[in-house]
């Protein structure tokens, strides 16, 4: 389906005239798009090949009060877990910024290292560093540096920009993966591991835009997204023609789920002369 057919084949669900709301139809569109893909499980599935990022020997000291200590860091990203009551400094492309600290609990720390620098550890009471490690680069962001506790965690928004959830088991080199979990955006798994990491998903639709040609539906699905479309149009100004549509969607959505094949092309009348 081509973004022009579906404008047209809304407009003759009601409309007497051109919609001349673009944004609002656009708006109704992606959202009756999302609503589909939700019901649907539009799926997919990833892999990718996952090699261990070098690194330093993880080194872990104390600090007492009033002391200092001074790490070179290497271009790549550095992490560490952090206690006590003091302030590390930053220097890095000849940047320096300094963060203040005062924690019991032992905090992880990741930040990327741009072309070399050093930080500066200042105790203002006891401090604790556990298992700094330095690793070459490159990363895309903070987020993909190994965790200090082990773990590689890589932002799915750069790694499936069109990840809705999970579909089934992670695998490493195509046997199950238990150690790897997916949760609050990221992809976890131990920073040792290394082979074909792969899962199945089910995504999100291509967003629509005054640019879009083709829409990123199933042929099956496309003459049920007109009819969500015009729904979601009518929805304040007339709710009863909201009403009917959602229902005429309703009832070719279910026919779908039961097995029952539609015509590419299905024809919509009824006695009110909507569709």
């Amino acid at each position: 389906m081509t973004y022009q057919e579906l404008l047209n084949e809304v407009k003759c669900l009601g409309f007497e005239s051109e919609i001349s709301d673009e944004e609002g139809f656009l708006f109704a569109a992606n959202r009756a798009l999302r609503q589909i893909f939700c019901e649907r499980h539009v799926g997919r599935e990833k892999h990718f090949s996952y090699t261990p990022r070098h690194h330093s020997d993880a080194v872990s000291f104390h600090l007492a009060k009033g002391e200092t200590k001074e790490i070179a860091l290497s271009d790549g990203g550095c992490s560490f877990l952090l206690s006590g009551v003091g302030s590390y400094t930053l220097t890095v492309n000849n940047l320096t910024s300094t963060v203040a600290f005062s924690d019991s609990v032992a905090t992880p720390v990741r930040f990327l290292v741009s072309g070399g620098g050093s930080i500066v550890f200042t105790a203002d009471d006891d401090v604790c560093v556990g298992r700094l490690r330095k690793f070459s680069g490159p990363f895309s962001s903070a987020l993909d540096i190994p965790t200090p506790d082990g773990l590689a965690s890589l932002n799915l928004s750069l790694l499936c920009p069109d990840f809705l959830f999970l579909a089934g088991e992670i695998k490493l080199d195509g046997k199950p993966f238990p150690d790897a979990r997916i949760g609050g955006g990221l992809l976890v798994f131990p920073d040792d591991a290394s082979g074909d990491i792969g899962f199945p998903y089910f995504r999100t639709p291509t967003p629509l835009g005054t640019d879009t040609v083709h829409v990123d539906i199933d042929p099956t699905l496309s003459h049920l997204l007109p009819l969500l479309v015009a729904a979601y149009l009518w929805l304040d100004d007339d709710p009863t023609r909201a009403d009917y549509y959602m229902r005429l969607y309703r009832d070719g959505m279910s026919r779908l789920s039961l097995g029952v094949s539609e015509a590419p092309r299905a024809e919509y009348r009824d006695c009110l002369g909507w569709a």
